[in-house]
């Protein structure tokens, strides 16, 4: 049976009703018609919740009046940090692209989610988070993807030109036949990624930690890997024309011997 008297049961309720409303006035005053839509959300909510502890015969205690209350609060707490993101960059006087600024920086996270076709132009989506991910055929022009942390993504068919991924932490990631021409990639780790039919040419990918990676079939013409050791790599089947190392990077790298003629006339050097 219930664990409080019928005195703190009615304090308890009476608590979660004046926070319920609360929050609701507070973001539909502050926030106009996006705290509207918030509180959309947050009657969605509390109805759910509602509905599930009236279909398992839960009764309610202080503890679980308390854990209500807070999770109205941490319902609308992404919202509120969003939104005032957003009054900054207006009262800082930029006009364009208000909600985009307002999204970023905000650690979007995606699990378990399949992208087909999608097009993403110019948008900044830093501190990305991808887990168990699959993007088919999506286009991202000239958008901003630093700090990038991806496991167990595939990417097949999609273009990523211009984009800069600078500083992301990549694992058991394969990009399958993608164009990756002009990425900036410099300074990211990799483990277990596999690069099969990519085009990666003058790509800035310096500065690499790389651990079980590997590149079949890719053009890496006028790609630039300063800083990266490519000791163990197996080169074999790329295309090498122009490619910008230093020469001590490429030490212990996998090449034909027409690979190693080519690149020892342009760098000097002799690859064993």
């Amino acid at each position: 049976g219930p664990s409080l008297g019928q005195e703190s049961i009615n304090a308890g309720m009476l608590s979660f009703v004046i926070a319920f409303i609360l929050v609701l006035l507070y973001m539909g005053l502050f926030y106009k018609t996006a705290g509207w839509m918030s509180d959309v959300a947050l009657l969605t909510n509390v109805f759910l919740l509602m509905g599930v502890l009236v279909s398992f015969g839960a009764v309610l205690t202080l503890p679980g009046i308390a854990g209500i209350v807070l999770t109205m609060g941490m319902a609308v707490d992404a919202n509120v940090i969003i939104y005032e993101r957003i009054k900054e960059e207006l009262r800082g006087g930029i006009y364009r692209n208000q909600l985009l600024e307002g999204f970023d920086g905000s650690g979007i996270e995606f699990k378990n989610c399949v992208f087909h076709g999608c097009q993403f132009s110019q948008c900044c989506l830093d501190n990305l988070s991808l887990t168990d991910v699959l993007l088919e055929n999506c286009s991202f022009s000239a958008c901003h993807l630093q700090d990038l942390a991806a496991c167990r993504v595939t990417l097949r068919g999609c273009k990523l030109m211009g984009v800069g991924m600078t500083h992301s932490l990549l694992r058991d990631v394969s990009f399958l036949g993608c164009n990756l021409r002009y990425a900036a990639m410099g300074g990211s780790r990799l483990k277990a990624v596999l690069f099969d039919g990519c085009s990666l040419q003058e790509s800035d990918c310096s500065e690499w930690r790389w651990k079980d990676t590997a590149f079949s079939d890719c053009d890496l013409r006028k790609a630039q890997l300063l800083h990266t050791s490519l000791n163990g790599m197996d080169l074999r089947s790329c295309e090498l024309d122009s490619f910008r190392l230093a020469p001590q990077d490429l030490k212990g790298a996998i090449v034909t011997p027409e690979q190693a003629m080519m690149l020892a006339g342009f760098l000097g050097v002799v690859i064993r």
